[in-house]
């Protein structure tokens, strides 16, 4: 059923019933694999909706979910969110909205919490690396590019010194 979904004609209004049938999926779905596969389906929907602004209200729902999916107990679960994170803000090559500024300033606050978590101990923090390379390509590639103060004011200084870290451990 998740792979059709993911294939469904991608219009706000027809997206906005999509999104609306997973959050029950995403918020009581217990198997990880599972799971992934909502979060991965509801993502590829999220960024046409973060994207063209309509019905405030709803984009706020989506993005507080995806945003709380990221202090999940859970690494694939956490791991599955922050490529959602990624692809969403990834994907945007022109200018981007103002939802879509929002949820990355939103998003940038627990990946930075999860780099740090990785920066302490990266051979026991569970889930990888993955989560620290996607901060760091949000915050000195997309995010950065956009020339939003919010998103850079998250992002700062602690980004560059982990960046160089990151460099080093490659």
């Amino acid at each position: 059923m998740l792979q059709s979904l993911a294939h469904v004609h991608q219009s706000p209004n027809v997206i906005k019933t999509v999104i609306d049938g997973l959050f029950p999926i995403v918020s009581k779905e217990s198997n990880e694999t599972s799971l992934a596969k909502a979060i991965e389906t509801l993502g590829l929907h999220a960024g046409l909706l973060l994207r063209s602004e309509q019905d405030i209200s709803f984009l706020e729902k989506i993005m507080k979910t995806i945003v709380n999916g990221m202090s999940s107990s859970k690494a694939g679960v956490r791991k599955a969110w922050a490529i959602i994170i990624g692809r969403i803000v990834w994907e945007e090559t022109e200018s981007p909205s103002i939802s879509l500024k929002n949820f990355t300033q939103m998003s940038l606050i627990p990946l930075i919490s999860t780099l740090e978590k990785i920066q302490s101990n990266p051979l026991v923090f569970t889930g990888g690396p993955i989560e620290g390379y996607i901060t760091i390509a949000i915050a000195i590639g997309r995010g950065k590019n956009w020339n939003d103060d919010r998103i850079s004011n998250v992002s700062s200084k602690k980004i560059n010194y982990y960046y160089y870290l990151y460099l080093e451990f490659i």
